[in-house]
């Protein structure tokens, strides 16, 4: 019994520290984009799915939206309580060479498909690719108004 309660507090102290670790690059590029950020949308429900060897860090049900003039950031977490256990972000964007200076070890990523008006009222968005040491990732925003989802037209490939 007492090795179940140390592995859960082990547990619990690993993922606050890597949440710190998430936290203070995402902040660090928040910084550098300050001025540039036109909208924000906090606490937006979502889901990901991961392939390829490298999916693992993007593992969350929550996330934070910043939109910017042709590009969208997203801030990853999973909710624990009251808590924001930051998990990993990504910027995404038509043009990755304008925001790769201003990103701090944040994932800039040009995306594959973007549907603001996926089924069930989601924004559907993929980007990356598949691979041993690559990653292709599906997020689906869920709860968003029409006028958020605009903020994705931006980020369409044609």
């Amino acid at each position: 019994m007492t090795f179940i309660f140390v592995g859960l507090f082990f547990t619990i102290v690993v993922n606050i520290i890597f949440s710190s670790h998430y936290k203070k690059k995402q902040d660090e590029t928040l910084k550098r984009l300050e001025g540039k950020i036109l909208s924000s949308k906090e606490y937006v429900k979502c889901e990901s799915f991961g392939s390829g060897g490298r999916s693992s860090s993007f593992r969350f049900n929550r996330c934070d939206i910043y939109v910017l003039e042709d590009a969208v950031f997203i801030a990853g977490y999973v909710k624990f309580f009251s808590l924001k256990i930051y998990n990993s972000s990504v910027l995404l964007t038509k043009n990755p060479d304008k925001y790769v200076p201003l990103s701090f070890h944040t994932i800039v990523e040009k995306p594959n498909k973007v549907n603001p008006n996926s089924f069930n009222g989601a924004v559907y968005i993929d980007f990356g690719e598949s691979g041993w040491n690559k990653t292709n990732i599906s997020l689906r925003l869920l709860g968003l108004t029409e006028d958020d989802k605009q903020f994705f037209n931006c980020l369409i490939v044609s």
